[in-house]
């Protein structure tokens, strides 16, 4: 405060800063880097299914067992197959999902999520009748796109509008500043897709090499061609 800028009695009361935490949790951090990576991706995934860290208490596994990892590597390679970049099991997709899965969803989400991980090989049992990795390649593709074509067909518009109920933005319900969605948690396949996509293009090899990157960069453009830059830019 400059000297003499405000009498005694007018100066305007400061607050008390709040003591800053020295370490960051495994859950803010993910939390801070799926923010960072955009709220498209993150809000629709953690706010149904993240209420903090799971209990002490909880009934689920603490991490996903081996042939969990294997079937979900498997899949999320059909999401992001490599190409002339890698896919998404190279850059650390499963570990990424396991780990969000671990620090940031309830005990509920947990369980829905491994339920319809299960599906994957329900689907390829009912369809092949065999696991979805003794699949072939061509059958697994076949199965992904089936899963992803019923996740993503388009809801009949309501009858009504219901008015949306606004949680306060200090209540355990907002999420990134956005309420949290209120109503039945997004499907499996909807959750593991933008998972997917999170922890891909949060990495370095999906912001570098799939998407342009430029740590400093040059002039502002608002308007280039596509053709002349090729890809997105991270």
């Amino acid at each position: 405060m400059l000297p003499g800028l405000f009498a005694d009695d007018q100066r305007p009361a400061m607050k008390p800063e709040p003591p800053e935490s020295t370490t960051l949790s495994r859950r803010e951090a993910l939390l801070r880097m799926a923010w960072a990576a955009g709220g498209l991706f993150a809000t629709p995934v953690f706010g149904g299914a993240m209420v903090g860290c799971s209990s002490d208490n909880s009934t689920v596994a603490s991490t996903f067992s081996t042939a969990q990892r294997e079937l979900l590597a498997a899949v999320v390679d059909h999401i992001l197959p490599p190409t002339d970049t890698p896919g998404a099991s190279a850059v650390g997709v499963p570990e990424f999902i396991e780990a969000v899965w671990e620090a940031c969803f309830s005990e509920a989400g947990q369980q829905q999520f491994l339920a319809g991980l299960a599906t994957v090989d329900a689907q390829a049992q009912e369809d092949h009748q065999q696991p979805f990795l003794a699949c072939t390649p061509a059958q697994q593709q076949a199965l992904v796109v089936q899963l992803d074509a019923a996740a993503f067909q388009p809801s009949p518009a309501p009858s009504t509008p219901a008015t949306p109920q606004i949680a306060a933005p200090d209540s355990t319900e907002w999420v990134w500043g956005e309420p949290a969605d209120t109503g039945p948690p997004p499907p499996f396949w909807r959750t593991l897709k933008r998972l997917t996509l999170l922890g891909y293009y949060s990495s370095e090899p999906g912001a570098t090499e799939e998407l342009r990157y430029e740590a400093v960069p040059g002039r502002y453009d608002g308007c280039i061609p596509f053709a002349e830059v090729g890809r997105t830019w991270a």
